[in-house]
This record gives C-alpha cells, structure tokens and sequence, in this order.
C-alpha cells in the first residue's frame, strides 16, 4: 500500500508537474520504509544526524534520491 503510494507520486511529479528529482527521508531506523523507498528506485546519499525530533529526542534521519527523468 505505501509502495503504490509512493509510486503514484513519483508519477504526479514526473508526468504531471515535470519534476526531474525526487528526495526523501526516513528515520535511520526504519527499515520499512526504507524498504519501500528502495523498490521505487530511491538510493541512499547521506545521513543527516539529529534531524528528526520523534518521541522527545532527536534522530539521525537517512537521506534518499532518485532522478525522474530518463
């Protein structure tokens, strides 16, 4: 459900706004969704550390790309 989600969004910005990339980012933790990311061609380029605030601290969050074109 979330990959067709995913999948249905980088559509929108490649066919419909004319996008060239796409980033993302997940908690460094989450695997799921790091899982989804990765069957939609998303690769990871970096860790931003102390990113995201969840459940009062701060986590490194992953960071993702993919190029929509070609």
């Amino acid at each position: 459900m979330a990959g067709d989600a995913v999948g249905l969004a980088l559509r929108v910005m490649r066919e419909e706004l004319g996008l060239h990339r796409a980033e993302a980012s997940t908690n460094l933790e989450n695997l799921p969704s790091q899982r989804v990311l990765r069957r939609n061609g998303f690769t990871p380029y970096g860790v931003a550390h102390a990113a995201i605030l969840l459940d009062g601290a701060w986590r490194d969050g992953l960071l993702w790309e993919r190029v929509l074109g070609d």
